[in-house]
């Protein structure tokens, strides 16, 4: 999969991409509902018969309507529209013009995106549902662009790549592409341990991410970068650099046309809609699209592109809708009150190891996975462990780069990790603890982060001096605040929690659940996810 190819596909192939097969979702399901509920599906794009029809390119007639379109295409549909002087093209990035459609407010009357995947995230936002004119006019795969010998062969090694350039998911589908070919790849857990932090790196700085077009200068000014943009991209303001494709496959931008204007002017502009899509189709333009580096929409091969590309399927419309807002609520920075259970009987062996030293040794692993804006305070629990509290506080909640005597708070909480096994003793005072904590979360609670308070327990509550479950779900009730969420998520473990209370526990405030790990070996995978503190 070389970048320069100088000798084009023969004619007589008329299919250059091969169509990958929907790709099963369960198994990245299963990871990304525990952080974000999501779920699996395939999003197929198909032609329609006809859209390929060449057409002369005559007549102009009708009202006055306005087109946006992406800027990469806007040149060429402009240029297919010349002497009509009744349709006006403006190139806006998809993202501003989805914003529009959606709230149903300065919409165009036509709107050509980069990709389908756009009419999919805004067809129930939307006031008046888009109507497809064309199902595509163009297309473009999406490739890692890189100046460097030996780009990731995954999209997996790529988003673990430390000179990746990435892009933002919520405003560019060449951005989306590495977290759904990741989850083709690798299933669940690898999806999420990579999604999170790259998300969260976003609260280190101003929040925004570049451009495709940005990032394609990047790459190629700079010496070890790398990104995904598409193919276009490359070939006319990059051509240079290598273009690779994973063996997974990759998506297509497909340029859909589409009828965003009001519903009582659609028949208005009819006959102009009508000679716009003749426009469109003509043999003109098809010409015009492949001196402009775009393939036909059938994604032929084109001269200096990547060769036997693999089409990867995106999810479908709610699936990729809930993984964009996973990638929302991931951006902000997680504020995170750890509360960790160190009775007796956290002293019992899992293996070669005890479910201490295993919960010990996850915690150093997870806390790679957050960047030095997120905050993280740890508590440990066991009975009367301070004067007559059931808890004691080990490190408050904090930023992980704050300054802790000599080192920061990352380092300090590595520390006393270190230090869990040597702690274990005594009953389970889970229920007076799960209360206090809660109230501490409320007292540093950060409006600028995601809040939550997340439990390890291997018991059940067995301390006779505390409160009831019944008297903490009240008053877990009572102190809950919608106007400042705070999530609960439980993480019980081994068959000796009792995982049906801390379910009534986790989701009493709302946005939180409990989850049983059977074998505290797996801790692991579940660490990551807790530590999200993303629930729902």
């Amino acid at each position: 999969m070389s970048k320069h190819d100088p000798s084009p596909e023969p004619l007589g192939r008329h299919r250059a991409a091969k169509e990958r097969q929907s790709v099963r979702w369960g198994p990245v399901v299963a990871v990304l509902a525990v952080i974000a509920m999501v779920a699996g599906g395939a999003y197929v794009i198909r032609s329609v018969a006809g859209d390929e029809e060449d057409s002369s390119a005559t007549g102009c007639g009708g009202p006055t309507v306005t087109v946006e379109a992406a800027p990469e295409i806007a040149d060429v549909v402009q240029g297919a529209m010349s002497g009509c002087d009744n349709v006006e093209v403006i190139g806006v990035p998809s993202a501003e013009t989805a914003q529009k459609v959606s709230a149903g407010k300065g919409a165009p009357d036509v709107w050509i995106p980069d990709s389908s995947a756009w009419e999919a995230r805004i067809a129930e936002l939307a006031p008046v549902p888009p109507k497809r004119l064309l199902t595509s006019v163009a297309s473009s795969p999406i490739v890692i662009a890189s100046k460097v010998g030996n780009p990731p062969s995954t999209w997996s090694d790529l988003l673990k790549d430390p000179n990746l350039i990435m892009g933002d998911p919520l405003t560019s589908t060449a951005a989306v592409v590495p977290l759904v070919g990741t989850g083709a790849e690798s299933g669940l857990e690898k999806s999420s341990q990579l999604i999170v932090p790259l998300a969260q790196e976003q609260s280190e700085g101003s929040g925004k991410l570049p451009t495709d077009s940005t990032r394609v200068k990047d790459v190629e000014s700079g010496e070890q970068g790398l990104t995904t943009v598409s193919e276009q991209a490359v070939l006319t303001r990059a051509p240079g650099l290598t273009m690779t494709v994973p063996a997974t496959g990759t998506t297509y931008l497909d340029y859909p046309v589409l009828l965003t204007t009001s519903e009582d002017r659609r028949a208005d502009i009819e006959a102009t809609t009508e000679a716009l899509t003749k426009r469109l189709k003509s043999s003109e333009m098809k010409e015009a699209l492949a001196e402009a580096k775009f393939r036909s929409t059938s994604g032929e091969l084109i001269e200096n592109g990547v060769k036997d590309i693999t089409r990867l399927a995106l999810p479908n419309a709610d699936d990729l809708n809930s993984l964009l807002r996973s990638w929302g609520t991931f951006a902000r920075p997680s504020w995170i009150l750890a509360v960790i259970d160190v009775s007796g009987s956290m002293d019992y062996q899992s293996g070669s190891s005890t479910r201490i030293e295993l919960l010990a040794s996850t915690v150093e692993g997870g806390l790679s996975l957050f960047p030095d804006a997120a905050g993280i305070g740890v508590w440990v629990f066991s009975e009367k462990l301070q004067g007559t509290a059931d808890y004691r506080e080990l490190l408050p909640t904090r930023r992980l780069d704050a300054k802790v005597g000599s080192g920061t708070h990352r380092e300090a909480i590595l520390a006393e990790a270190r230090k869990l096994p040597s702690m274990t003793s005594g009953g389970t005072g889970l229920y007076d603890t799960v209360l206090a904590a809660y109230r501490t979360a409320q007292a540093s609670w950060n409006p600028r982060a995601v809040n939550s308070v997340i439990i390890f327990t291997d018991g059940e509550n067995d301390d006779p001096g505390s409160i009831s479950k019944e008297e903490l779900l009240s008053e877990l009730r009572r102190l809950s605040d919608p106007a400042r969420p705070i999530s609960i998520n439980a993480f019980g473990l081994t068959k000796d929690s009792d995982i049906e209370a801390l379910k009534e526990i986790a989701t009493t405030t709302g946005g939180g659940n409990a989850y049983e790990v059977l074998d505290p070996a797996q801790m692991g995978e579940y660490f990551a996810l807790a530590l999200s503190g993303r629930d729902s």
